[in-house]
């Protein structure tokens, strides 16, 4: 029974450093995708959260021969703001040796609380980026036909991916369920130890 009861609080505490490495392999999948048609097959652009957080070419996915230019599909640059949710995320992975529980609490919480909100911001700005790119370019990426998009339009064209959303999913979790502890702890009532022996 004390076997169990001392292995409970090390479980608890090694389970964020967990959460943590679940998003950071949730970066790499993909986070937002550009995909169009045309007469001659389809095409999907994927930008995972690695690509985001430090830039690189995207995975490129095409049927019946629609194969884009490597000029018409551009690398992405790196973005701060996903770059500091990663950075955080790899901090999260520390908090499990921080001795006393309510700072480990509260750290962890604002780690996850910040990568959440930047993760967010980021996917956003993305996203308004690329249908912008759609809506405004002259002489479009993929096929003429495409040249002039409405916004309305080239928001059809772009899509967040399941990485994104596992991500931020995740790191809510983490925070919520920190937040949850942390609350619960204060609320516990002191219990006085043994007196000490004279």
């Amino acid at each position: 029974m004390t076997e169990l009861q001392s292995s409970a609080p090390r479980t608890r505490r090694l389970l964020s450093p967990a959460g943590f490495v679940l998003v950071i392999f949730c970066f790499l999948f993909p986070f937002v995708a550009v995909s169009c048609q045309s007469p001659v097959g389809s095409v999907s652009v994927q930008y995972s959260g690695n690509d985001l957080a430090f830039g690189g070419r995207p995975s490129i996915s095409t049927s019946d021969g629609a194969v884009p230019r490597e000029s018409d599909v551009p690398p992405a640059t790196p973005q701060p703001l996903a770059l500091f949710a990663y950075l955080l995320t790899i901090a999260g992975l520390f908090t499990a040796l921080i001795p006393s529980l309510r700072v480990r609490l509260r750290t962890t919480a604002i780690i996850a609380g910040a990568a959440t909100l930047f993760v967010i911001i980021n996917e956003t700005a993305v996203y308004n980026h690329i249908v912008s790119q759609l809506a405004g370019r002259s002489g479009n990426r993929f096929d003429s036909g495409l040249d002039g998009l409405r916004t309305d339009a080239a928001d059809n064209l772009v899509h967040t991916q399941a990485g994104f959303w596992l991500a931020m999913l995740l790191l809510l979790a983490i925070t919520t369920l920190n937040i949850v502890e942390l609350v619960r702890t204060r609320a516990a009532p002191n219990v006085p130890g043994p007196p000490r022996p004279h």
